[in-house]
């Protein structure tokens, strides 16, 4: 079933792109092989994640057929540091609960915009 689901959000994320300039996708949970159809709809990703070992994962999935734009290394902490800009903005940030609303910060909004809407 889970190849499928992919599968099937594969094809929704690609009509989606059709109808608008930018669209975000959450692939969510861990990086998995079943989860490459939609990942190839896409052209960029944001890695978020409080593991350090599932980042490389991430990237091993993703770098083939996405441009890197940053890596969240995500905390409970209140904190939000910078550590690299290039080749992607990698920063480590928190608190990011579920549930609860997190501003983005600055810095990894003007980067992400920059690099999808180069003109706004």
């Amino acid at each position: 079933m889970i190849p499928d689901y992919f599968h099937y959000h594969a094809d929704a994320v690609e009509n989606l792109r059709t109808l608008v300039d930018c669209l975000l996708v959450d692939v969510g949970g861990s990086p998995q092989p079943e989860k490459l159809p939609l990942v190839k709809q896409c052209t960029h990703y944001i890695v978020i994640s409080r593991l350090p070992e599932e980042v490389e994962k991430w990237h091993a999935l993703c770098q083939p057929h996405l441009t890197p734009l940053a890596v969240i290394h995500s905390t409970l902490d209140t904190v939000t540091t910078i550590h690299q800009t290039t080749p992607w903005l990698e920063i480590e940030a928190g608190p990011w609960l579920a549930g609860q609303t997190t501003t983005v910060p600055p810095a990894l909004l003007h980067h992400v915009l920059s690099h999808l809407l180069p003109n706004s």
